[in-house]
């Protein structure tokens, strides 16, 4: 039986953000430090962190904002140190295929799995991304909207 004034909401208890600035937006709305969290294993700004996110080439909307704005806006989040100031990933003439998005998805969670042991982790990224992952995992295909929200829960079995 729930009392009143209980907190029986599961919470996540380490947290990966896309490096992406809505990402961590999004993620600082809804986990407002990262003290928030028992753990956070890797570092929020890392090689790691930054395979969470939309489909790289193309469309600068797609490139990720240089380090030094991206700790402007997060001076709370902590980088690994060979985080590159300008996004090494995008190319103006280069898109990135569904199926490289989602191999480059399932390597982003094969490396926090590898490192996590938590039970509940909050993964914040954008539809592209979110939408790989699902491919990634083998879930249906799922709409998000703007902002949306969605719990998946994996089974992770480690060899």
């Amino acid at each position: 039986m729930l009392r009143h004034g209980q907190d029986h909401l599961l919470r996540p208890r380490s947290a990966q953000d896309s490096t992406f600035c809505t990402a961590n937006q999004r993620g600082t709305s809804s986990f407002p430090s990262p003290s928030s969290f028992v753990s956070t294993i890797l570092p929020k700004a890392s090689d790691k962190s930054q395979l969470l996110r939309e489909v790289i080439g193309e469309h600068t909307c797609d490139r990720r904002s240089t380090r030094t704005y991206i700790h402007s806006e997060f001076p709370n989040y902590p980088f690994e140190e060979k985080f590159a100031e300008n996004d090494e990933l995008w190319k103006p003439d280069v898109r990135e295929s569904a199926s490289e998005h989602t191999i480059r998805e399932h390597e982003a969670l094969e490396q926090i799995f590898d490192v996590d042991d938590s039970t509940f982790i909050s993964i914040t990224s954008h539809s592209g991304s979110i939408a790989a992952t699902l491919r990634a995992i083998g879930h249906r295909a799922f709409a998000l909207p703007t902002g949306g929200t969605m719990p998946v829960f994996v089974k992770v079995e480690k060899r």
